[in-house]
């Protein structure tokens, strides 16, 4: 049996910690699926324009999340999907007779994803040689039931509703550090985002 050396990159590497959304947890494939579940029997839209509207719904969370950290101000998740998606639905004129409950209902796509096939075994295998921690813009609640769903487990949880901040806010970050006790060339991070990485790079 072979075995692979840890990277060098990863020689005095205590922690890793993980983006959660895309990183860990595959949100498109649900968020899609719950759109298309909710569009009118007899819509026009097709499963690849809803999976198209999908990332649009994604990009714009992000531009919300981007706006409210320059301006110093905190929205909770569920906010910010439902603000987002009401301004979504607007700009690209979807009709499918959606009322605000309905639009709350789509939003909980959010709360109910799948992590890659590949991220249960792989966690658990990182989790013997490091400390494990999810840095995640989504609610404590909703990544503990994500949690229990599938499997993942974590060494530490930290969300924007625990303190209050939004990523690429620099304060997530510090409270990373902080809470694990490590200097910050001791702690990795992980994520599918660019700008998560950069940010991450100035603590």
């Amino acid at each position: 049996m072979s075995t692979n050396p840890q990277p060098a990159s990863l020689a005095n590497i205590r922690a890793l910690v993980f983006d959660v959304f895309g990183t860990v947890f595959d949100w498109h494939t649900n968020v899609t699926r719950t759109l298309a579940v909710h569009a009118r029997p007899n819509s026009s839209i097709t499963q690849s324009q809803w999976a198209l509207f999908a990332h649009k719904w994604r990009q714009g969370i992000y531009v919300y999340r981007n706006a409210a950290v320059e301006r110093g101000r905190y929205f909770s998740p569920e906010t910010i999907y439902f603000r987002t998606l009401d301004e979504l639905v607007k700009t690209e004129d979807i009709d499918e007779g959606w009322s605000e409950e309905d639009m709350k209902l789509i939003c909980k796509a959010w709360e109910n994803q799948e992590p890659w096939n590949d991220t249960v075994a792989g966690m658990e295998l990182l989790k013997t040689k490091f400390i494990v921690m999810a840095l995640s813009n989504g609610s404590a609640k909703d990544l503990i039931s994500m949690n229990r769903a599938s499997g993942v487990t974590w060494d530490y949880i930290l969300t924007s509703d625990l303190i209050k901040a939004i990523k690429p806010s620099p304060e997530f970050y510090k409270t990373a550090i902080r809470l694990l006790r490590l200097k910050p060339e001791e702690i990795a991070m992980s994520a599918a985002h660019e700008y998560d990485l950069e940010a991450a790079k100035t603590q």
